[in-house]
C-alpha cells in the first residue's frame, strides 16, 4: 500500500503556507490548501519575486487539490485555505468548526463566508474537531481545537491532522507555533508519527516572543524527536521567516531528522519573505520603480 507525504507549498518554498499532500491507501488527502504573502514585512510590501512565487504555487496547489478526494482545512487564515477556490467541489472536506473555539475575526468574517460556499460545492462537509474518519486503507484523526500558539493567544485555534495506515503515521500540526502547550505535545506524541510537519515558533517577530516561549518550543520539539519514532520532522512556516533561523532552536536543527519542507524535497530554501529588504534594495539599485502589490492580509 502507498504511504507518501509531499510538501506542496511552504515558507521555505517562497510563500506563507503549510500545504501538504498525503497519499495513503487509495486516497489523496490535501491538508491546508492555501497560500499568501505578508502584506508588509520590514515595513515593505511584497516584491515581484514573491508575487511570482505566489502565482506559481497557487497554480500548483489548485492542480494537486483538484486530484484529491479529501481536503482538510485546519483553520480560517488565508495561508491555510483558499476561500474563493473551486477545487473543493465534490470532495470530502474536513474543516474546523466555524463557531466553536474560534477567535472573533474568523468566526464573524472568514468562516461564515467559506462554510456557505462549501455547502453548495462539496460532496460531504464535516466539522473535524476531535473526530476520526475511517477510509479505505487509512484513518484520518483530527485533534480537538488547540491554541494557535499559547493558551493565551488571540489568534484562535487550529486542528492538527493525523493520517495513519499500516505503512506509517503522519501528523500535520498547523499553526501550533512551537509546540509549547502540553496538551498539544501529548496529542502528537500519542499518535507516534513517522513523518511530522510542524509550524514552529514566531521568533521572527522582534520583541514579541518572550525568551521562555522559545525555550519551551525547543524543549517541545526535542520531546517530539525523543519520544516518538519520527524519521523526518519538517520544521517550517513561522520558524523560517528570518535568514538566521538556524541560530534559534539549535539543538533541534542539529538533529539530522529535522529539515525544512524545501530540504525534504531535496531543494534549496527559497526564503523570499526573509529576503524582502534585500530584494527591495536590489530593485532600488537597478533604478526600478516600486511595483504596486496587493497580497492577502498578513496572517
Amino acid at each position: 500500500m502507498v504511504f507518501e507525504v509531499v510538501p506542496i507549498a511552504f515558507d521555505s518554498m517562497g510563500v506563507r503556507s503549510m500545504c501538504t499532500l498525503v497519499r495513503a491507501g487509495d486516497h489523496r488527502i490535501v491538508v491546508d490548501p492555501g497560500a499568501c504573502l505578508a502584506k508588509t514585512r520590514f515595513g515593505l510590501p511584497a516584491t515581484s519575486p514573491e508575487m511570482d512565487a505566489l502565482t506559481e504555487i497557487a497554480e500548483r496547489i489548485a492542480e494537486v487539490a483538484e486530484t484529491a478526494d479529501t481536503i482538510i482545512v485546519s483553520h480560517f487564515h488565508h495561508d491555510h485555505y483558499g476561500p474563493n477556490s473551486n477545487f473543493y467541489t465534490q470532495k470530502l472536506v474536513i474543516v474546523k468548526h466555524p463557531k466553536e473555539n474560534i477567535n472573533r475575526s474568523q468566526k464573524m468574517v472568514h468562516a461564515p463566508f467559506f462554510i456557505n460556499r462549501l455547502r453548495s460545492m462539496t460532496r460531504q462537509m464535516e466539522f473535524g474537531d476531535g473526530q476520526k474518519y475511517k477510509l479505505t486503507g487509512c484513518t484520518i484523526e483530527m485533534s480537538p481545537a488547540v491554541p494557535h500558539g499559547t493558551s493565551r493567544t488571540r489568534r484562535g485555534y487550529v486542528l492538527m491532522t493525523n493520517v495513519r495506515s499500516k505503512e506509517g503515521s503522519f501528523v500535520h500540526t498547523s499553526d501550533v507555533q512551537g509546540p509549547t502547550e502540553e496538551a498539544t505535545l501529548q496529542w502528537i506524541i500519542d499518535r507516534d508519527p513517522t513523518i511530522l510537519v510542524v509550524g514552529g515558533p514566531r521568533f521572527y517577530v522582534a520583541g514579541k516572543l518572550k525568551t521562555h516561549l522559545l525555550e519551551d518550543a525547543e524543549k517541545g520539539l526535542r520531546r517530539l524527536l525523543d519520544e516518538t519514532r519520527v524519521k523526518k520532522l519538517v520544521l517550517d512556516h513561522h520558524a523560517v521567516r528570518q535568514l538566521e533561523y538556524r541560530s534559534k532552536l539549535t539543538s533541534v536543527w542539529e538533529d539530522e531528522r529535522v529539515m525544512t519542507a524545501a530540504e525534504y524535497l531535496g531543494q534549496d530554501n527559497n526564503l523570499l519573505e526573509a529576503r524582502r529588504q534585500e530584494l527591495w534594495k536590489d530593485k532600488f539599485m537597478e533604478g526600478s520603480e516600486l511595483v504596486p502589490t496587493d497580497p492577502p492580509a498578513d496572517i
